[in-house]
């Protein structure tokens, strides 16, 4: 009997070649609770990393990345936390999620997003502070609360706007002139790739409700015009997580008041990092058969040392480049960081 092969389908090896590219192909195992107790060694270090929340779906998948980042950077000391606990963490695209970056480390965090302009987002924000700590925050002012975690001062400030560059910034005011754009750019991409299987059923179907198949009169409403982000005089660290459309280095402004030795941890990879890999690199490296992870890693150290920044390889990321985490060159007469604090 002649031997049977599976049928070769190109779109699904591409598929799952875009699975491990993203990484969404890992099985992980459990978190080891005893590296958390370790990390974590209060109840209320351990209550904020239990707290660890996120929008993006799928939702648990989400939460787990941010837990298992955390557990790797605090278990391998791969923060200064002094330099987090003397500077303010930016943390874009936060939603009321404070705790990923008290988690790390951070004690002066400021939360980016338009969500926290809705009084009930930050009423749900001060209740996740008084579960951690029994006690409710102190309100500084309309815009920040500071409370103690242990013996340690924490302050969250709350900024409901929008980050980006001053052209990304003007182009998001826009309001329902660049939906509109955006809904034409999706009748052209929909009407160019009528079989592209990453053009959902739901894509397809959110397109005719607003093209008037099912809604003649609908009109795109006006959005608020949010002000752009303005960044601190100085930066320890900025933090992003799944901050779909946003760029943490098309805002110049808040790159350049990042201190030396800060760091910028997200967890896709920065349009203009992939500009300056050459296209002859990307087919390299990510597009021809199974990059080794000592290949990506070379690839984003040498092009991001190119930069003034230090690339800095995860294990809960191996094998992916669609993260960024980087540290800003120290002035060569800097010693290195001291040895981090552990979350008491």
């Amino acid at each position: 009997m002649p031997e049977k092969f599976d049928s070769f389908d190109p779109l699904e090896q591409h598929r799952d070649r875009a699975r491990e590219l993203l990484g969404l192909n890992k099985k992980e195992d459990p978190i080891d609770p005893q590296k958390i107790e370790a990390i974590f060694t209060t109840p209320e270090t351990r209550k904020a990393f239990e707290q660890i929340d996120a929008a993006t779906m799928p939702r648990k998948g989400a939460i787990e990345h941010k837990k298992r980042t955390v557990v790797e950077v605090r278990e391998r000391n791969l923060l200064d936390q002094e330099v987090l606990k003397n500077n303010p963490t930016v943390y874009v695209g936060a939603g009321i999620d404070f705790e990923y970056p008290l988690s790390l480390g951070a004690r002066d965090i400021i939360l980016v997003d338009p969500v926290l302009k809705e009084s009930s987002a930050i009423q749900k924000l001060k209740e996740r502070v008084q579960a951690i700590t029994g006690t409710s925050p102190s309100e500084i002012s309309d815009t920040e609360i500071q409370f103690k975690l242990n013996d340690e001062d924490v302050s969250i400030k709350f900024a409901p706007v929008l980050y980006g560059s001053p052209e990304t910034v003007a182009r998001m005011q826009g309001g329902g002139e660049d939906e509109r754009e955006a809904i034409e750019r999706l009748k052209k991409e929909i009407e160019e790739n009528p079989n592209d299987p990453f053009i959902t059923d739901s894509v397809r179907e959110a397109y005719r409700t607003k093209t008037g198949k099912f809604a003649p009169d609908y009109t795109p409403t006006p959005k608020e015009k949010l002000p752009r982000f303005q960044p601190p005089e100085k930066i320890g660290m900025i933090l992003g997580f799944r901050t779909t459309g946003i760029d943490i280095d098309d805002d110049k402004e808040a790159m350049e008041k990042l201190v030396s030795g800060g760091y910028v941890l997200v967890d896709n990879a920065f349009s203009s990092f992939l500009q300056r890999v050459s296209e002859e690199e990307m087919n390299e490296y990510m597009y021809r058969g199974s990059p080794k992870e000592k290949e990506i890693n070379e690839l984003l150290q040498r092009k991001w040392k190119e930069a003034g920044y230090d690339f800095i390889p995860l294990e809960n990321e191996r094998g992916s480049y669609q993260y960024t985490f980087i540290r800003k060159n120290l002035p060569p007469s800097s010693a290195e960081p001291s040895e981090p604090a552990k979350a008491g």
